[in-house]
């Protein structure tokens, strides 16, 4: 009988289980896909929305009081003339202001009309040769380039 207890194998034993080993590297945060906005387009589309809107009212006492101070003072010609700015005004700001919801909202539109408004920007800013237009330049650019980066999140 002692003979037949020492043919058995004995069970093998259980491969010990490997401890996990802490990281020294943060987890990466996954890549925004498409429709998923970024903080800078955030940022971006807010600031905008907000100077659009100043834009818009600058826009419109600029056309309703040229119209009062032309009446006031006789000069009819260049109370025209200030209402055709204000219009204007009205019109570029009602325009960005779509823009900039598209964009909040990453529609692939509003990235387009940002950045067309970025360049027209730019180019208006570089024709008119003075000095206080460089930041401007400069800070429209770097918005064309963040949004470039981010295009493909466009949908």
């Amino acid at each position: 009988m002692a003979k037949a207890k020492a043919k058995q194998k004995p069970a093998p034993k259980p491969a010990p289980q490997p401890t996990p080993q802490p990281t020294s590297q943060p987890m990466a945060r996954p890549a925004a896909s498409p429709g998923q906005r970024p903080l800078g387009v955030t940022i971006i589309a807010i600031l905008g929305i907000l100077i659009s809107l100043l834009v818009i009212v600058g826009g419109a006492a600029i056309a309703g009081l040229s119209g009062a101070v032309g009446t006031a003072t006789g000069l009819g010609m260049l109370a025209g003339l200030g209402m055709i700015i204000g219009v204007i005004y009205l019109i570029v700001g009602i325009i960005e202001l779509i823009a900039y919801i598209m964009l909040f909202k990453m529609k692939r539109i509003g990235w387009i009309l940002v950045t067309v408004f970025g360049i027209i920007t730019i180019i208006m800013g570089i024709a008119t040769d003075a000095m206080a237009n460089i930041i401007s330049i400069v800070i429209t650019a770097i918005i064309i380039i963040y949004l470039y980066t981010k295009r493909q999140l466009f949908v």
